[in-house]
């Protein structure tokens, strides 16, 4: 026998605070090292099961702590407060969780939320509790007597207590603004919300004055099961018409407020005996919530899921068009590649331009922005195509594909070759228009003007900035991926509240443009703003956070600063030739490695921050993708081509 058992044999506590202790102490002694190291726990609990059932005063002693625990202890605020939010708003429960966080609040010693936080004291106690086997847990329980007495004169009133209030927060939820907008013309939705109140209000009344006999809850139990479907509906209706942080704040609550009333309804059963199964799955829900209680990262990733979902989805659809699958959308997305280089170079021919004006800082910042903005739109409305704004927008569609009932290996591998060869064609179009059109412009300059278009210190100054050694070009690369990502979930953001704001219906209805809403030309601008709102206004964002990086890393005198592969390689073509192509072979060849090396970091930050995003906001299983990447190499090793050039049969090759 382990000495940790021979002490709790020894023990005999006899207030709740000593054996509040004395079962922290057991907590203790299960707890693992390490998380990954939760089979040690589960030895542990078997050991401690063994010892109860061969010695009946141990199994006694620790029935009598929990009985003293049920019978003193106050259920209450861990019915009806924990993991439920006591803000009506997004930020409130944010601003009171960092508040918390600095200062918590005082708590009842005898209250249940208490005892776990004492018991549970580690932050990721839930993750091993959750890990170990139920039978384990419930083996452990059932050598445990609890007699009913103290369960029936202390915890049912308190359980009934919290049915009513959380009966009540559901029916004023269920009348908030945002939830009628949602079911507006569909009033059937609001019925359950309300009806079940009345419903469970009756049910607690019966059941206080006849307490000993059945009474039937199953009419309670359908509305509140009908309340649940009424959120589904209105989660569907959510990836159509749009959501908001205040919408998604609400129905997640609401969920909230749903799946607890149904957890206390199976709680106050006339059985008169504790369900194990049922007491297990609270015990483990109860401390995962108090563990995260003032977590602040993990009540955002909760309660913007589906806010997240509609901006991936919109950076999904947008995605599709950076996919090419047939040899003439190969080709096309070529010539648009070539358009959008050239018109980086002459973006890269402006910039130098402003910089030989020598304007004040601020000035010269937002000199930048506008030329980047205005040639992104540009880029954008005449068609054209930048290789690095695929990255986040492709991930969304990865995805997209990973969240398909009929997903597979396979079909994940033939997605992951067409956007492969499509994001390289486009860097082989920019880089082949950039590079030689920046240099044709940089020589039209200098005959036009006769002066060249920056002098010889400035043009080594070019080549230094994108040089991998001389500079620190490839941690600016990776600030750009990050503007990149940020440009594209402001996108779908727009787009979202676009849609979900109904913003081309109130511009037609603006008494300005009303006499023309019937107008070809209105009606086409109307559309282009709903479909394209979104990504005008990623790009002008993205615009404004390349201009000014320069001048933030100036003004603070930190490494901030962004380097782009396709204006990295216009740099490039404009240093070397007025350099008179007079540098080394070796150094030209250094820089055209910092050139693809910026690429590869504006790549590689963008799509995985993207694909991290898109994955969490689907809420995938990644332990069924733990294969991906041998399928990948598997579908690489018989289908080379695929990845850089298009097959001639419109179907891919589904062999691996």
């Amino acid at each position: 026998m382990t000495d940790w058992i021979s002490r709790l044999k020894e023990s005999s506590p006899s207030t709740l605070a000593e054996i509040i202790n004395n079962l922290a102490l057991v907590i203790d002694s299960i707890r693992p090292a390490h998380l990954s190291d939760f089979h040690r726990s589960e030895e542990k609990i078997i050991e401690l099961t063994l010892a109860l059932k061969e010695d009946e005063a141990l199994s006694k002693k620790m029935s009598g702590w929990l009985n003293a625990v049920i019978e003193q202890g106050d259920f209450t605020s861990l019915f009806v407060h924990g993991g439920i939010s006591a803000d009506d708003t997004f930020f409130g429960e944010i601003s009171r969780k960092l508040k918390h966080k600095i200062l918590p609040p005082l708590e009842e010693e005898n209250s249940l939320q208490f005892i776990l936080g004492v018991l549970f004291k580690k932050k990721d106690d839930f993750k091993w509790v959750d890990s170990v086997s139920d039978s384990i847990w419930i083996d452990l329980f059932s050598t445990f007597t609890i007699h009913r007495n103290p369960v029936y004169s202390n915890l049912q009133p308190q359980v009934l207590n919290a049915l009513l209030y959380l009966s009540y927060r559901i029916g004023y939820l269920g009348t908030d603004k945002v939830i009628h907008r949602m079911v507006s013309g569909d009033e059937a939705l609001l019925t359950p919300f309300l009806e079940q109140n009345r419903e469970m209000v009756n049910f607690v009344a019966q059941f206080r004055e006849n307490q000993h006999s059945e009474i039937d809850f199953r009419h309670t139990k359908v509305l509140l099961t009908q309340c649940s479907d009424a959120i589904k509906t209105m989660v569907k209706d959510s990836q159509e018409n749009g959501t908001s942080l205040r919408q998604n704040f609400v129905i997640r609550q609401l969920d909230t407020l749903v799946q607890r009333l149904l957890v206390l309804l199976d709680f106050i059963d006339n059985n008169h005996h504790v369900e194990i199964p049922r007491f297990l799955r609270f015990l483990r829900n109860s401390i995962r919530l108090r563990n995260t209680r003032n977590s602040v990262r993990r009540f955002i990733y909760d309660n913007i899921s589906l806010l997240s979902l509609q901006i991936v989805d919109h950076k999904s659809k947008t995605g599709e068009h950076y996919i090419t699958t047939t040899r003439s959308e190969f080709f096309s997305f070529f010539y648009s590649s070539l358009k959008g280089g050239m018109i980086v170079a002459v973006m890269v021919l402006l910039k130098i331009i402003l910089h030989n004006l020598h304007l004040p800082l601020f000035w010269e910042a937002m000199s930048y922005s506008l030329l980047y903005a205005i040639g992104f739109v540009f880029i954008q409305v005449i068609g054209a195509t930048l290789a690095t704004k695929q990255p986040a927008m492709t991930a969304s569609s990865i995805a997209a594909t990973m969240d398909q009932e009929d997903s597979t290996h396979t079909s994940l591998a033939i997605m992951i070759s067409k956007i492969w060869r499509s994001q390289f064609i486009s860097f082989v179009g920019n880089l082949l228009a950039s590079f030689p059109f920046a240099m044709l412009l940089a020589y039209g300059y200098k005959t036009l003007t006769g002066n060249p278009v920056c002098d010889n210190s400035a043009s080594q100054e070019l080549l230094s900035s994108i040089h991998p050694v001389e500079s620190l070009c490839l941690w600016y690369a990776c600030i750009t991926g990050f503007f990149l990502f940020i440009s594209g979930v402001f996108s779908g953001w727009v787009d979202n509240k676009i849609v979900f704001s109904n913003i081309p219906a109130r511009i037609l209805n603006l008494s300005s443009f009303r006499k023309k809403s019937g107008s070809p030309r209105m009606q086409k601008f109307v559309n282009y703003l709903e479909h394209s709102g979104g990504a005008l206004a990623g790009n002008v964002l993205l615009g404004f956070l390349l201009g000014t990086a320069g001048f933030i890393g100036k003004i603070t005198a930190l490494p901030y600063d962004i380097r782009h592969i396709t204006f990295s390689a216009g740099n490039l073509a404009v240093g070397f030739f007025n350099q008179d192509f007079a540098i080394s072979s070796s150094y030209f060849i250094q820089c055209v490695l910092g050139v693809l090396g910026i690429g590869f970091f504006n790549f590689l930050i963008s799509f995985s921050l993207a694909l991290t995003i898109a994955i969490r906001s689907r809420r995938i299983d990644m332990s069924k993708y733990f294969s991906l990447r041998k399928v990948i190499w598997s579908y690489f090793r018989k289908h080379p081509v695929s990845f850089f050039w298009p097959p001639k049969e419109k179907k891919e090759q589904t062999e691996i």
